[in-house]
């Protein structure tokens, strides 16, 4: 049979790996080679390759390049459909006719990208309970995205310390048996059940709803205020009715900008939570 060795991203190899790679590709059977190198990587692995002038060895054994572009227009409907078919969608929630240039133009058909954007998407159907998915919601979360690259680093923060927090729950040591008894077995990491999950997501909607709710009451708050500016402005006022109402508008538009940091901050975590493949904790049958 024939032997055949698969590296991906191939552009983070150091130049010591990939002489050891060439190297490899010396051995032979006759005139047979031993095994058979099938490099994947990111177009800077094609230009290290082309252009570092210690990999000329390397180049001369390289028997067939291909570089795979983006996708179409017209493929990136298939190719959405196809991945959630795979995980058992039967059409709801539905897609919308111009979802798919939406996703093309903002993604460029880079599967990564439309894999990132369309995981965002979905997320933010389920929060909402939409059983449509159109182009509205894709500006919606990319107006998220914007804001979350806003705040990026104190977010980031905020998720990575959570989910180190997890991962040092789920890889605690666990203190060494006696001698005399039987060695203590791994303990198994939890497994969020669906109705959890749906749990989960349910605190997330109706956190979401009374964010709104206040959210609305501030703007409805703030907007009496700007109405009692108008009225001040007409007619001469003394100072200090004007300064009360200034520290209120103030802290009026300070207390609507926390309460939009919590909310993007919590979907972040919990952006962070679904994507965390390693902890085990997305429900089976589930679409990541």
């Amino acid at each position: 049979r024939r032997c055949l060795l698969v590296v991906d991203e191939s552009q983070n190899l150091p130049m010591p790996a990939l002489e050891e790679l060439r190297m490899l590709s010396n051995f032979q059977l006759g005139s047979h080679p031993l095994l058979q190198i099938f490099l994947l990587g990111q177009p800077e692995f094609r230009a290290m390759v082309h252009g570092a002038p210690g990999l000329e060895q390397l180049r001369q054994r390289i028997i067939a390049t291909h570089h795979l572009g983006a996708m179409d227009l017209h493929e990136v409907q298939p190719y959405v459909e196809h991945r959630m078919k795979l995980v058992g969608w039967t059409g709801r929630p539905a897609f919308a006719e111009d979802v798919w240039g939406r996703l093309f133009a903002e993604t460029g058909g880079i599967p990564r990208k439309v894999n990132m954007l369309i995981n965002r998407v979905l997320l933010m159907a389920a929060v909402d309970d939409r059983e449509t998915i159109d182009a509205s919601l894709i500006d919606a979360v990319l107006a998220d995205l914007a804001m979350d690259q806003m705040n990026d680093e104190d977010w980031q923060n905020e998720a990575m310390l959570a989910s180190a927090a997890r991962h040092a729950e789920y890889a605690a040591p666990v203190a060494p048996a006696p001698e005399a008894a039987a060695p203590a077995a791994p303990a198994a990491v939890p497994e969020v059940s669906r109705s959890d999950f749906n749990h989960f997501v349910r605190e997330v909607r109706a956190f979401a709803t009374e964010q709104q709710d206040a959210r609305a009451l501030l703007v409805q708050e703030l907007q009496t205020a700007l109405d009692r500016v108008d009225a001040l402005e007409s007619r001469p006022a003394p100072i200090s009715d004007v300064e009360p109402l200034v520290r209120r508008i103030e802290a009026l538009e300070r207390l609507q900008a926390e309460q939009q940091q919590t909310l993007h901050r919590l979907l972040a975590l919990l952006v962070g939570w679904v994507e965390d493949d390693s902890a085990g904790m997305w429900p089976k049958g589930r679409a990541a």
